[in-house]
């Protein structure tokens, strides 16, 4: 396998040859093995020949592995595009569920969080039946507050009115999480997010 560019095959054939050049392979015949033209008895007889000369099996491994390279599939533009694609839609899914989140106002688990749950925390132990303080940050405008407890199965286990922050009350048997709405005198409400009730 002689090189293509004109220069490099002058120079190949140019270079200094060792004292065992008479017993070389033409740089043809050395490409055409290297490429696998030849086969059986002929291939085997070559290769012996070749790799007895240090030089000469230097040159063939280095003409085998241009040629091997040169065999080399292109990836093809959508090859390296396909990660890039399922990336996108990807993408596209999570903004997709979000706006679906956000078209369900009334589930207290997806709405907004303008209140802030500040006690009890989500790691906070409480022991079944203990009289607990609720509260939470103010929203601008609200004349009501709800205090919503909740079990597992999304059964409503505890509903209270309060007009400030705070709520003091009995943690239900099977409680699960709390949140809080706020009502405002226009008739508009916000919401928590959910938290989690450690009940031990």
């Amino acid at each position: 396998m002689m090189p293509d560019d004109p220069t490099l095959r002058d120079a190949y054939r140019r270079r200094p040859r060792p004292a065992s050049a008479g017993m070389r392979l033409p740089p043809e015949t050395l490409g055409a093995l290297a490429r696998g033209e030849y086969a059986g008895n002929d291939r085997e007889a070559l290769l012996d020949r070749v790799l007895a000369d240090p030089d000469q099996a230097a040159e063939f491994h280095f003409l085998h592995d241009v040629g091997r390279r040169r065999e080399l599939p292109r990836r093809s533009w959508w090859a390296g595009s396909r990660g890039l694609a399922l990336a996108a839609g990807g993408l596209f899914a999570i903004f997709a569920g979000t706006q679906l989140i956000r078209a369900v106002p009334d589930d207290p688990l997806r709405s907004g969080a303008r209140i802030t749950l500040h006690e009890p925390s989500a790691d906070a132990r409480i022991p079944p039946g203990d009289s607990i303080t609720f509260t939470w940050s103010p929203v601008a405008g609200a004349v009501e507050y709800e205090v919503n407890v909740a079990a597992a199965d999304g059964t409503e286990l505890l509903r209270a009115a309060r007009p400030d922050t705070s709520f003091r009350g009995t943690v239900p048997a099977g409680a699960d999480t709390w949140w809080v709405s706020a009502r405002r005198a226009d008739g508009t409400t916000e919401r928590s997010l959910a938290q989690a009730l450690n009940v031990r």
